[in-house]
Parts: C-alpha cells; structure tokens; sequence
C-alpha cells in the first residue's frame, strides 16, 4: 500500500539532479518534472530561510496501557519548556513560537517504531488513544495489518519552531526575449543510442510561457538541464522549468494504452 509515483510531480535539484530529471520522469511516469530556479544551490535556499527548531525528548519505554492521559501531558508540557527556551535563548520570544510533538511508538516485541505526529489540541481532545490510533492508521497503511493491543511508547518529544516568515514569491516576468534570443550555442548528445543536435538556451533569458522542445540543454550558473527528444519544458510564472512529454509522446503512449 504505497505510493504510485504518476499521483506526484517530480522535483529534480542540486547541481547534477536536473541532468536526469527528464529521464527519471520517464521511468516513473511522474509529470511534470519540475526545475525550479537555481536547483543547484536551492540546500542553501532552504537553509536561509528554514524556521529555526530546537525539541526536547525523553526516553519513555512504556506500554500504553499502563499510562494515563495526565501523566502523557504532564510529561509533553514539561519538555515543551524546555525545547522553548532554547528559542528563548537565540531572542526568539514565545509569541514566535510554534509547538508541536512527536512519539516513537512501536508494537511490544517489534524492532522498529513509527513516529506520530500530533498538536497539543489533538493531545488533549484523545490523550492516549490518539497516539495509538494515529500508529494503528500508519501500520496499516505502511504493513497492511494493525493490532488491537500491545502499543508501546518508547519516547517522546517536543518540537519548537520560529513561525515562519512570509517570503515573497518572485515572478519572473516578460523579458521580451523570443527563443531564438535565448540561443547560445549548439551541441550534441546520446541518448538511447542516437546522437542528437540540440541547441542550449540561457536560463537567464526565458521568461514565462516560453517552450523549449527537446532536444534541448538548458545552462545556468549553478546546473544544467538536459530535456529530451519528444518533451518539452515551459517557463511558468515563478521561473520553473515544467517538463512533460510532447505530443508525439503522448499520442505514442495512448497508441500502446489502446492495445
């Protein structure tokens, strides 16, 4: 009971990722594939703009049955303090804050444990039930069975994070730039056994609603795209490049679906 890849969009990063991305979309069926600006340093992205989090947690190695609603709480509020105070400590004021908590749980005897996520109005409303319910409902779905009994609570903890702030979604806009401006050289390369001319775009240039066709490489200061022969790429809004296949493709692949 998993995940079928073609429910999801494919998001390829990082300096090298962009080069498979396509391909990678092919072998799962997952479209689009997205590219978004600057994948190569899109880490150091997220680590400048990332909410600051410290937890606090504590060993519990205790069977549901035997624990109370009030002592769970009890316990939870404890570390919540805790897991505050180092965002205290970095002059990030308790009104910035945002708690949430987390327990280990696994079924008596097993030698692995699934982490349940929960808020503090969810705690309150259930207590207990709901961490087993919640690890029942994971089970299955990832296992396919549940047990009525023998929950086991190995830890605990408390998440606290600096409310996130709001950052402005960039549009690229109309550079008035056709595609043809966007050219700057022509190369070659091999793919399933062909060598193909392609011509390679500057990032920089391509503004919303432009189609690159493959065969196609499109170069950037941190990564370089590779889009195949018989897909397509086009520049939405925020700068992604958004990969599907060409209709060639899709009239082949409705061609063997029909057969």
């Amino acid at each position: 009971q998993g995940y079928d890849p073609r429910d999801f969009a494919l998001v390829g990063f990082g300096g090298a990722g962009p080069l498979h991305a396509n391909a990678l979309g092919i072998l799962t069926d997952a479209w689009p594939v997205i590219i978004p600006p600057g994948p190569g340093v899109l880490c150091a992205y997220g680590d400048a703009t990332t909410q600051v989090q410290d937890e606090a947690a504590r060993t519990y190695l205790t069977m549901a049955g035997d624990l109370s609603d009030e002592k769970l709480t009890a316990d939870l509020m404890d570390l919540q303090v805790r897991a505050g105070d180092a965002l205290l400590k970095d002059n990030i004021p308790a009104s910035e804050h945002e708690i949430s908590y987390q327990a280990d749980l696994r079924y008596a005897g097993q030698a692995f444990q699934i982490t349940i996520d929960f808020t503090e109005a969810e705690l309150m409303e259930k207590g207990v039930a709901l961490l087993t319910g919640q690890f029942d409902a994971e089970h299955e779905q990832l296992f396919t069975f549940k047990l009525d009994d023998g929950h086991e609570i190995l830890m605990i903890r408390a998440l606290a994070k600096a409310k996130a702030k709001a950052i402005a979604e960039r549009k690229i806009g109309q550079t008035g730039m056709s595609l043809d401006e966007c050219k700057i050289a022509t190369s070659r390369f091999y793919y399933e056994g062909d060598w193909y001319d392609s011509t390679i775009y500057d990032r920089s240039k391509l503004s919303t609603g432009l189609e690159v066709a493959g065969p196609a490489i499109v170069g950037e200061m941190d990564s370089t795209t590779v889009v195949l022969p018989g897909y397509v790429a086009t520049v939405d809004k925020v700068g992604n490049l958004l990969i599907n296949p060409g209709a060639s493709v899709t009239h082949s692949l409705n061609q063997q679906g029909s057969k």
